[in-house]
């Protein structure tokens, strides 16, 4: 369904190619114009839920596709990062795995109609990502300390959000199982 929320959802994911071609540039300009699309892109995944759920047009494509659009933005965006040495890579590769962890772990319980729902920690865990992208991308050598912690502090709720992402999937199936047999 072509309504604006899931317009502005793929564009999220599409604006992670100019910003891919902006970085690998490595000029200044570039790199405020990278972080400039970064946030405008970023800004879209809390428009595109407000629109849906005000306009009355949630859709399943929607929820579907909106957080794979965060994941591509993010995860596409710190993997460049790496490329250019700005960002570590076991940060990097902690972000990313989770990241595939969470989706295959929420596709695999859908499979059995059951489901983990976004929790503050995973909110915020998303808000401090996109803040550490914002100072890592920020060409100013004053900020580059600032942007590595940020990202270290990212990948760390990130890893604690995908361990208790894991715990309430194991924790569900469980449930799940003892309802079963307990019918059988």
């Amino acid at each position: 369904m072509a309504s604006l929320p899931n317009i502005l959802t793929i564009a999220r994911m599409a604006a992670l190619v100019p910003i891919v071609f902006l970085l690998i540039d490595g000029g200044p300009g570039a790199r405020w114009a990278a972080l400039a699309i970064f946030c405008v892109a970023a800004a879209t995944d809390a428009l595109d839920g407000w629109l849906a759920r005000r306009l009355n047009i949630q859709s399943t494509l929607g929820r579907i596709l909106d957080p794979i659009a965060d994941k591509v933005l993010v995860c596409g965006v710190i993997i460049v990062l790496t490329a250019t040495s700005d960002v570590p890579v076991i940060a990097a590769l902690v972000i990313v795995i989770r990241e595939l962890f969470v989706c295959g772990l929420r596709e695999a319980l859908a499979t059995s109609s059951l489901a983990v729902g976004v929790t503050p920690l995973s909110k915020a865990k998303t808000v401090l990502q996109c803040v550490a992208i914002v100072l890592v991308l920020i060409p100013d050598p004053a900020l580059a300390t600032a942007g590595l912690v940020a990202m270290w502090l990212a990948a760390l709720v990130t890893a604690l959000s995908g361990l208790l992402h894991g715990e309430a999937a194991r924790r569900a199936l469980t449930e799940r199982r003892r309802s079963l047999s307990e019918e059988a």
